[in-house]
């Protein structure tokens, strides 16, 4: 049991404890009165139940503050951990965020039953879930619990006062079967000239139905042809082992409209009853050969700051703001940049504004596993801004990083913003017109890229 065991936890360890844990599956522990207080031993299983009071090395597990530790051991061996984290304020059972961050580092999905989350690997049972009873100290608490399968421990029920999945219908997986995780991969060529052809191509390896193209797209590309469908089989031996793999193709024949950089949400497609979402895509479409030196006189390029865009007006530093942003302490400004057309003239007018902030202090103090997490913390809050100051807003993909795109009057004039996170730094175009603001903001933003 102990090699078994051993091998599930290198398989762990790659995926779900990229969060640090103290205690892993299959470590020897012989517990100490110092650190730890005895719960009960199951009197059908042997297992014995801790509960850990000693130093927490790691504060944090899945973005929420660890409460209690409760381990399980058997012949000295850790075979169950039990980490209960405290909901934040606004959590309604287990937040998505959790759900998401969890998921991303499991090869199989979670299954869901009764209020929990959760998967089988080979012999062991991932689970997590909201609840309020003896094992969380009867506190409301986020409860994520690893434990060997009971079938292993017994052939009774383990008595541990939890919903183990062993007592639910759950979806059982083998760590080998990673290798032909079922997915739906978009394909294209990165750069195309507009009014040029070129090929989308969906790629599935299993036998999928009802295929959806990604939300958008005909406001970017003209589809001219398709789905065009073929498979293609792959054959191959490994120690011994051989496995096959059937591809499924969908071609669609696309023609680029419009100059700019577009983000392409994900496809999905429908197999055994579940949907399953492609990769988003970034496709940059340039003007063709003949009209290209005209598009580089447009194109403004910002070596120092890291950006290039295409503007109707000629950007300059914004020293004036620059210094105002240093007198209330935003000393990590990177830059900022403005310009106007037409700026005597009210009905034509166009002002644009480019902030961008060195974000990385703030990123340093997070454990990099989070950061993603904790970029969607700081759109939220910026987010709450706006909702206190009565702006309305939305979320969009940008660049391949969520962004937060709102519509606000400045001193009476409309204006459009996008605000974004990327490479820890903080973004912000802004631009002001009364003179087709929406065409206008459009070409800002497809234009605006990142060296």
């Amino acid at each position: 049991m102990k090699t078994k065991v051993t091998i599930i936890l290198l398989y762990l360890l790659i995926s779900i404890n990229s969060f640090p844990q103290k205690f892993n599956l299959g470590e020897q522990l012989n517990p100490n009165s110092a650190e730890f207080t005895l719960l009960g031993i199951s009197s059908s299983t042997g297992v014995s139940t801790y509960h850990y009071i000693g130093a927490i090395t790691d504060k944090y597990y899945f973005g929420r503050k660890i409460d209690d530790i409760v381990i399980g051991v058997k012949g000295g061996m850790i075979v169950t951990t039990i980490y209960n984290v405290v909901p934040e304020s606004g959590d309604i059972g287990v937040p998505k965020s959790i759900i998401d961050l969890l998921q991303n580092n499991l090869p199989f999905p979670l299954a869901y039953a009764d209020g929990i989350y959760g998967v089988i690997i080979d012999d062991t049972s991932i689970s997590v879930r909201r609840t309020n009873n003896v094992i969380t100290f009867h506190k409301d608490r986020i409860m994520f619990l690893t434990t060997i399968k009971n079938s292993l421990l017994t052939n009774e029920k383990y008595e541990i006062p939890t919903n183990s999945f062993d007592d639910i219908s759950i979806p059982q997986h083998s760590s080998n079967e990673s290798k032909n995780k079922i997915s739906l991969i978009m394909e294209a060529p990165k750069s195309i000239e507009v009014g040029k052809q070129f090929r989308l191509v969906f790629k599935f390896n299993e036998q999928g139905s009802n295929l959806q193209l990604p939300s958008g797209l005909t406001n970017k590309f003209d589809i001219l042809m398709g789905p065009s469908t073929d498979h293609s089989t792959s054959i191959q031996t490994i120690n011994g082992k051989t496995t096959t793999e059937v591809i499924f193709s969908y071609t669609f024949i696309l023609r680029a409209k419009i100059v700019g950089i577009y983000d392409i949400n994900p496809a999905n497609i429908t197999f055994d009853d579940r949907i399953y979402n492609s990769n988003p895509y970034t496709i940059e479409v340039v003007n063709n050969s003949s009209s290209e030196s005209k598009a580089q006189e447009d194109i403004q390029i910002f070596q120092s700051a890291g950006f290039k865009i295409k503007c109707v007006c000629k950007l300059q530093e914004n020293t004036v703001f620059i210094k105002a942003a240093k007198a209330q302490g935003a000393n990590n400004i990177i830059g900022a940049y403005i310009c106007a057309e037409n700026e005597d003239d009210p009905e034509t007018g166009v002002i644009i504004n480019i902030n961008i902030y060195d974000e990385s202090e703030s990123f340093q103090k997070v454990k990099s596993e989070f950061h993603k997490f904790f970029k969607k913390k700081l759109l939220e809050k910026y987010a709450d801004n706006m909702d206190q100051a009565g702006i309305s807003y939305n979320y969009i993909d940008f660049h391949g990083e969520t962004a937060l795109e709102y519509t606000f009057d400045q001193y009476g004039v409309p204006t459009k913003a996008l605000m974004f996170y990327k490479n820890q730094k903080s973004y912000l175009l802004q631009i002001t017109t009364r003179n087709n603001l929406s065409s206008k903001y459009n070409t800002l933003k497809n234009s605006f890229q990142i060296f």
